[in-house]
């Protein structure tokens, strides 16, 4: 890559790492495009060289939070067990939650798509497709089966143990300097135990 293109694509990261910011602690209306120049440290017309409007910048921002979802169905597909399947995701996410606070920015970003209102839909289709609550129920379910997923309600042990990495995600926003929890803890919210019997 020539010298012109890597300051290219140098500023356009930073343009998607200053918007990742703002919408995560602004939100997407709270935003405003100066906003975004101001803190990339651009003109407000060469942001538009680089994203035509605010919202091209949040289907950047939320293609890269898909590919995250990607990796959940890629383990999805592989022949594991249920635990093991919750044990291999929980371990990569929460690595990438140390590796970069970006990561956990884009979690968060990602769940504020699928839960508000103030992203607009287009936006958030591709976000919409994934059905890991619903899909990871089914595999609790399956586990449950087996017996190497406690008893309960599938769908809202699902729930639960996304509400967690959520809640990591969240706190790692607000608290960078916290060590991020242990992949075993989270599992535990969903792996069988003696007592459950």
């Amino acid at each position: 890559m020539g010298n012109r293109a890597e300051q290219t694509e140098k500023r356009r990261q930073a343009i998607l790492l200053s918007s990742l910011d703002l919408f995560v602690y602004k939100g997407y209306h709270g935003t405003t495009v100066r906003d975004i120049a101001k803190r990339s440290e651009v003109s407000v017309g060469l942001l538009f060289h680089y994203f035509p409007t605010k919202q091209a910048i949040l289907e950047e921002l939320l293609k890269i939070a898909e590919e995250g979802l990607d990796l959940t169905e890629t383990l999805m597909e592989k022949s594991i067990s249920p635990i093991e399947f919750f044990e291999q995701m929980t371990a990569v996410i929460l690595q990438a939650f140390r590796d970069s606070t970006k990561a956990a920015k884009i979690f968060m970003l990602a769940n504020q798509a699928l839960t508000s209102h103030w992203i607009p839909e287009e936006s958030k289709a591709p976000l919409s497709a994934s059905t890991s609550v619903y899909e990871t129920a089914k595999l609790i379910e399956k586990g449950q089966t087996q017996g190497s997923i406690r008893p309960g309600d599938p769908l809202s042990l699902s729930l639960a143990f996304w509400g967690a990495i959520h809640g990591v995600a969240e706190a790692l926003v607000s608290y960078p300097q916290i060590a991020v929890p242990e992949a075993k803890w989270i599992v535990d919210m969903v792996r069988k135990h003696p007592q459950d019997d």
